[in-house]
């Protein structure tokens, strides 16, 4: 999904790039993971960072 993601971004679309605009700027925590079991972790913005330290 990263991968996807970058290369989307790099399309120019302008959906993807508010979305990812939005969840880099929340003060929210936000964590994306993947939906296997090992719930492989996607992405963190700094909200989630600052609240845990990882």
């Amino acid at each position: 999904m990263v991968n996807s993601l970058t290369g989307a971004l790099a399309e120019g679309d302008l959906s993807l790039i508010t979305l990812k605009a939005l969840l880099d700027n929340s003060f929210d925590s936000i964590l994306i993971t993947d939906s296997t079991k090992a719930g492989k972790i996607l992405y963190t913005n700094n909200g989630f960072k600052v609240l845990t330290g990882y």
